[in-house]
């Protein structure tokens, strides 16, 4: 009965040693861009108002992960100056570099839209899992998004990271990705010694009696 426990113990260890785990994703650089039909300008802040004026670019640095993961979702928080319009957030995505530049107004394949956003300040979440994944297949760097909407659409701030440092200018939260990566199977090693435990547990047993 006491050999059963062990085996039990062993078994479990084997299986749930290392669960799935969540962790918060921060841009690397998150900020607007503003054009009115010009070259566009780099922003101090992030900001989306609709038509070709303001749009927010945020850089997401894949390099820590080696495989797919169990999922991924985008959480966004903005300040919405519209509250009682349902607005309108585009999302574009794109493989980026990590640094927005004036170049990247304009980038992006449409992903998403979320409608309907009403109140001061909104907290969409999206599931970018697939999308998340294959920007890891395609063995990109960084997996990039383009906020914009079109003229009517609603106007937002968001937080940014400029240069490392978070900060928002309003009531908005962080922007992140919650990612969930898959459990870490446990090392070879660390098996034979729970199973060696149940065995040497047993031989013991046996030789008492």
């Amino acid at each position: 009965m006491y050999f059963k426990s062990i085996a039990a113990a062993a078994l479990s260890a084997i299986l749930f040693a290392a669960p799935a785990l969540a962790v918060p994703l921060d841009p690397t650089d998150m900020r607007g861009l503003r054009s009115f039909g010009g070259t566009p300008l780099l922003l101090s802040f992030s900001a989306v108002k609709g038509g070709t004026e303001d749009r927010t670019i945020a850089h997401f640095d894949l390099s820590g992960f080696a495989g797919p993961v169990v999922s991924a979702v985008l959480h966004l928080s903005m300040q919405n100056q519209d509250p009682t319009l349902p607005s309108v957030l585009d999302i574009y995505n794109f493989a980026g570099d990590g640094t927005v530049s004036i170049d990247e107004f304009d980038t992006g394949t449409f992903h998403a839209s979320l409608t309907g956003l009403v109140g001061s300040v909104v907290n969409p979440v999206l599931d970018i899992t697939a999308l998340f994944n294959l920007a890891i297949a395609n063995g990109d760097s960084y997996l990039s998004f383009n906020l914009r909407n079109e003229e009517d659409e609603g106007r937002f701030f968001l937080s940014d990271v400029i240069d490392g440092v978070y900060s928002t200018g309003s009531s908005a939260g962080p922007t992140y990705i919650d990612v969930t990566a898959p459990a870490v199977p446990l090392p070879a090693g660390a098996v034979l010694a729970v199973t060696g435990l149940g065995a040497l547990t047993l031989l013991r047993r046996r030789r008492r009696v």
